[in-house]
């Protein structure tokens, strides 16, 4: 292209450990799923996210729903490596238009990473 210059060059890149320990993250999500009922309704889910890291610290993370609504970020103190569980209802009516919905947990920080969601059923009504 005119009064552009174009040259080819190389760049070599070293990479060097950093102590050996790994930056604080979640490294994993998984999800039971259970129910509850409450008045008329009968079978509401309720889903357990059990949240893995790999150290000490603190994970923000908020819950995403199929209907595009989500949760106020929450805190969770990890004091070493290892799982903790939250949990989240929803009152999801069976006057809800059919459709396949979910639940799941995106991390804020450290990671800011969706990880996933599981697929729940709507609350049964006479």
């Amino acid at each position: 292209a005119a009064g552009e210059t174009f040259a080819q060059f190389y760049v070599q890149i070293e990479v060097s450990g950093g102590g050996g320990s790994e930056p604080f993250a979640v490294i994993h999500v998984t999800y039971d799923l259970s129910t509850f009922d409450e008045g008329i309704y009968t079978g509401c889910p309720i889903v357990t996210a059990h949240i893995t890291t790999n150290g000490a610290g603190d994970v923000k993370y908020h819950w995403t729903r199929s209907d595009n609504a989500s949760t106020p970020v929450e805190t969770l103190h990890f004091n070493s490596a290892g799982t903790k569980d939250v949990q989240k209802e929803w009152r999801l009516g069976s006057g809800a238009p059919p459709d396949t919905y979910w639940l799941g947990i995106y991390i804020d920080e450290p990671n800011h990473q969706d990880f996933g969601h599981i697929n729940v059923n709507k609350c049964s009504s006479p």
